[in-house]
Parts: structure tokens; C-alpha cells; sequence
């Protein structure tokens, strides 16, 4: 009996989208160092403490409207909900921009040994790759 290609079996796969952070947490490629490994670890961890915060926060302006009696309970209640999300994100975001200052000197420095290595060379001249 013949197969057709009905009777085939074909695979059905979902790819998900690839996120420039989430990539460079994986895998092992040269071109990307440990500090920007480091880096995009923080910036995961940064966006999902904001994701996390939100609804954590919309509890705590619940929270608050249910304790209160008076008529501006509403507008107290999601302002408070609102700063409390906003301090939280602020404090992440904070966090990152001194990671990324901090992996910025790391590289800096690692380009400057490199720089100084290779003017430190036996002859002091630079090789290209044919050795010449």
C-alpha cells in the first residue's frame, strides 16, 4: 500500500517570539560576555518585578478602598494602588541602571586590559590574522 501524503504525519510546532534579553541569558555563544549575561538577567528580573508589583498593588488599593467610608475612597484608594506600583518600578528600574553602570565599567576595563595587552605584545606591533 502507497503512502500519500495524507497519511503523512506532520509536525505542528508554536515558536515563540525571541526576546533580545531572554536570548542572551541562554546558550553559548562568543560574542556574548558573561557581564552581558549578567545585564540581561537584570533587566528579566527587573521587568518581571514590575509585572508582579501590579497586581499586587491593584490588592493593596482594593484593600484600601474596602477600609475606607468616606466619599473620596475610590481616588485615595487607586492612588495609593498607583504609588505603591510606581515605587516598586522605580526601585527595579534603579536597580538596573546601577547593574548597567556597573557591567559598563566591567567592560571598560576588560577593553582596556585587552587594549593593553596587545600594545604589550613581544614586538609592540599588532598581527592580522595571517600572522604577518
Amino acid at each position: 500500500m502507497r503512502e500519500t501524503a495524507d497519511d503523512a504525519w506532520t509536525p505542528f510546532t508554536v515558536g515563540l517570539p525571541q526576546w533580545t534579553a531572554a536570548t542572551r541569558l541562554r546558550g553559548r555563544h562568543a560574542l556574548v560576555r558573561t557581564v552581558d549575561r549578567v545585564e540581561a538577567a537584570v533587566l528579566v528580573l527587573v521587568c518581571a518585578i514590575a509585572v508582579i508589583a501590579l497586581p499586587v498593588a491593584g490588592a493593596i488599593g482594593t484593600e484600601l478602598y474596602d477600609s475606607m467610608s468616606h466619599s473620596h475612597a475610590g481616588a485615595q484608594a487607586a492612588t495609593g494602588g498607583v504609588v505603591i506600583w510606581a515605587g516598586t518600578t522605580l526601585a527595579a528600574v534603579t536597580v538596573f541602571l546601577v547593574a548597567r553602570a556597573l557591567c559598563n565599567r566591567v567592560r571598560e576595563a576588560r577593553w582596556d586590559s585587552g587594549l593593553r595587552n596587545l600594545a604589550d605584545s613581544e614586538d609592540g606591533s599588532a598581527h592580522n590574522q595571517n600572522g604577518q
